[in-house]
């Protein structure tokens, strides 16, 4: 602005162009003054205000965890499915299903609706469970099953529930590879022939 200003001033000959020169020269000096008067400022209070260098800054890694397995909250004492908090589940409900070799579960099976820390096989289409285990040929951990109150989050969608082949695995070296292909992995993404599995980071979920 100051050269802007100075040739405006020398080119004309119109005594309000040179004024308005004069004025612009001004006004960029001003600017100046007010620009090291804050630098001077700053590096009075504390130097390193100063400092743009980036690299002792850190890499930060922030994982977005979804509600798909926060246990659902029962309403009026029942859950979206229909059942009642509290109620047994037991062999009325169905059958224990018969875990193919190699494979565990997590956890107890569960005895009551709306029970914590367990996982429920009765009732459980095991069909995609043992084409995994046939596949993998690896030890495979059973982390869901059909408690269907586990899953779903505040919405309750969840194809968790007794009759389906909806399954959770924990994760091993083994199971990564071959459920993705040996693809590189990335959360809450689909992987298979079919798109059936889901890595959720921590685990994976089998099915829709």
């Amino acid at each position: 602005m100051i050269v802007v200003g100075g040739m405006e001033y020398m080119t004309s000959e119109l005594i309000s162009s040179k004024e308005q020169g004069k004025t612009r020269i001004t006004e960029a000096l001003l600017g100046l003054v007010v620009a090291l008067s804050a630098y001077a400022l700053l590096n009075t209070i504390n130097p390193e205000l100063l400092n743009i260098e980036t690299g002792s800054l850190r890499n930060v890694s922030v994982e977005v965890a979804f509600d798909t397995d926060v246990p659902q909250t029962p309403v009026n004492g029942k859950y979206i499915n229909g059942a009642t908090y509290g109620n047994p589940w037991d062999d009325t409900v169905g059958i224990k299903a018969t875990l193919p070799n190699f494979v565990t579960l997590n956890n107890t099976e569960c005895t009551t609706v709306g029970q914590k820390n367990c996982t429920s096989t009765r009732g459980l289409d095991v069909s995609k469970l043992q084409a995994i285990q046939y596949g993998c040929k690896c030890t495979l951990v059973l982390t869901g099953g059909t408690e269907s109150w586990l899953h779903g989050g505040k919405t309750g969608n969840t194809t968790h529930y007794k009759g389906s082949a909806t399954i959770d695995l924990r994760r091993s070296a083994e199971l990564d590879k071959y459920l993705s292909g040996g693809m590189p992995l990335k959360n809450f993404t689909r992987y298979g022939p079919n798109n059936d599995y889901l890595f959720e980071g921590n685990h994976w979920h089998i099915g829709r």
